[in-house]
């Protein structure tokens, strides 16, 4: 929450602490979900995924421009295949970050399709010959 609330202050709040908490939970039984932490175990960011999206990617507000998000995304990533992801269409930093990394803007919308109904934007990554073992 606090990464969504520093980098898209103008994003409407939508659930609680706790009902984020219980959708996050949840993203473990469908989704590989990988956590960054520091060395004292604190929460630095997450990327959720499956066989075709990436669905989140967040990364704690001190937690940005250290590299950690390009190593999220490298694990989403490895498996080669293409992938899609969303991304408010405001969210300036993560567009340039996605758009840096090879990832192709197919679609934007007004928002109507989101619960927030703010403007998105859909990326597409082509994918790439798997990597790691």
């Amino acid at each position: 929450m606090a990464s969504r609330a520093a980098a898209m202050p103008w994003l409407p709040v939508l659930h609680d602490a706790a009902d984020t908490a219980h959708y996050l939970g949840g993203l473990a039984t469908s989704h590989e979900l990988w956590l960054a932490r520091s060395e004292q175990g604190a929460l630095l960011g997450f990327v959720a995924f499956d066989a075709d999206w990436i669905d989140h990617l967040y990364l704690a507000p001190t937690a940005q421009r250290q590299g950690i998000g390009s190593a999220l995304l490298d694990l989403a990533l490895a498996d080669g295949r293409p992938r899609q992801l969303w991304c408010f269409a405001g969210n300036t930093s993560a567009r340039h970050f996605y758009e840096a990394r090879g990832f192709q803007l197919l679609e934007q919308t007004d928002g109507a399709g989101n619960e927030e109904r703010c403007p998105d934007v859909r990326y597409r990554y082509p994918g790439r010959p798997a990597t790691g073992g």
